[in-house]
């Protein structure tokens, strides 16, 4: 017996292997579906009972195997619907409760009406609610006349039950919006909802990113995991979030990352790798970063880049690689107008630069904004005096840059 525990989720082969097991008690629990796998291999149960849990959906053939069942109880769920073929293959079946449901009446439902009035000598006290009466009536008077039934009605049953939205804990989840920020959280936090639009991790312990741990958040489009200890990037860890926009990586102990990394984030626009220990990169580590509008690596032990290596940058404004401990070779800048001269980029200082950030812990640098970047030494830096152009805290937490100009998207990350 299980029964008055706080069971939510089973293993699909959970039950696989007691092939003998005759009653099974998961009555008073929390349980919210019922999958077509969980009690496959339950040949001889003869007593099943799930009175008393928030049980919303039944897969179709979830009671397939359950050859021998003899007592069936579902009182007291959040069942609306029930797949016609539910019971096909319950032949033994004597005593069947679902009263104290929320079954609505219609087409849907009239195929366990009938059922139920081909076995008398089953439960005939369950009811369902009707619209059109306001009230719940008893199952078995429903009349098909009552109803404009089409035969095809049944065709938006699929027999499959969408997994519950659930936050993982102990992270807050409002708006496809999961806060796990300031949680002392040693590793990312598995079945994160696959709807979440932004995930913030900020402030944790995390150390390593494994592979597929962001599997299926298709609709991710910021990731924040700046101010962890993260020093391992597996090369499959971001595979999946094709709508990824901004990537929030600094303040972390990341000493390598594997080639190709980005490939597969074709909407990033905003990269920031600053501050890490970062000590070369591979040639291919930004490609398929065409949209990418904004890239900072300062604060690194970078010493020298490879050949080029932000040619697949082709929309990015800024390119902040500079920093207080380290002088960049600028072999990597290839095919980042080199041969830009110093009096075209004063001319261009003043025009239109909403995507920059300051590079340096002391400066910021124009650069224009017909393509990126200038040779080292020749850069037109000049010094801010306050910073009251900025918030002292900004969702990205650079307290000891200055910047000038901010795309209003990073600046909105601060709203909590």
């Amino acid at each position: 017996s299980l029964n008055n525990n706080e069971l939510s989720y089973f293993p699909h082969d959970l039950f696989s292997n007691l092939k003998n097991l005759k009653t099974l008690d998961l009555s008073f629990n929390k349980i919210k579906l019922i999958s077509k796998e969980l009690f496959s291999g339950l040949h001889v149960l003869d007593n099943l009972q799930l009175d008393n849990n928030q049980v919303k959906c039944i897969e179709k053939g979830a009671f397939n195997n359950l050859i021998n069942l003899n007592i069936l109880t579902l009182n007291n769920n959040k069942l609306k619907l029930l797949h016609d073929d539910l019971f096909t293959n319950l032949n033994n079946l004597k005593n069947l409760a679902i009263n104290n449901n929320l079954l609505e009446c219609g087409c849907k439902i009239l195929w366990f009406s009938k059922w139920l009035a081909n076995h008398v000598n089953l439960d005939n006290k369950v009811k369902c609610f009707s619209a059109k009466h306001n009230q719940f009536i008893n199952l078995n008077i429903l009349n098909e006349l009552d109803f404009k039934c089409n035969l095809k009605e049944n065709d938006d049953i699929d027999g499959h039950c969408e997994p519950e939205i659930e936050c993982p804990i102990p992270c807050v989840c409002e708006n496809s919006i999961v806060d796990c920020k300031d949680r002392t959280l040693t590793e990312i936090p598995k079945n994160l909802p696959k709807t979440t639009i932004e995930l913030h991790l900020k402030r944790n312990f995390i150390s390593n990113i494994p592979s597929e741990v962001f599997k299926g958040l298709k609709s991710l489009r910021l990731l924040d995991l700046s101010y962890n200890r993260i020093q391992n990037i597996s090369a499959e860890s971001l595979k999946d979030l094709e709508s990824l926009n901004t990537l929030i990586l600094f303040r972390n102990e990341i000493n390598y990352m594997p080639p190709l990394l980005f490939d597969s984030l074709p909407k990033l626009q905003f990269l920031l790798l600053n501050a890490n220990k970062l000590s070369c990169l591979h040639k291919d580590t930004f490609t398929g970063l065409a949209q990418l509008n904004l890239l900072s690596l300062f604060d690194n032990q970078l010493k020298t880049l490879p050949e080029g290596l932000f040619e697949p940058l082709k929309s990015v404004q800024t390119i902040d690689e500079t920093s207080e401990k380290s002088n960049i070779e600028s072999s990597g800048k290839s095919g980042l107008n080199e041969n830009e001269n110093e009096e075209n980029a004063v001319e261009n200082e003043n025009k239109e630069n909403e995507s920059q950030m300051d590079v340096n812990k002391q400066e910021i640098e124009n650069k224009p904004k017909s393509k990126r970047g200038r040779k080292p030494g020749s850069k037109n830096k000049k010094t801010i005096e306050n910073e009251k152009r900025i918030r002292d805290d900004t969702n990205l937490n650079i307290k000891q840059l200055k910047i000038e100009k901010l795309k209003q998207e990073l600046i909105e990350l601060e709203k909590n």
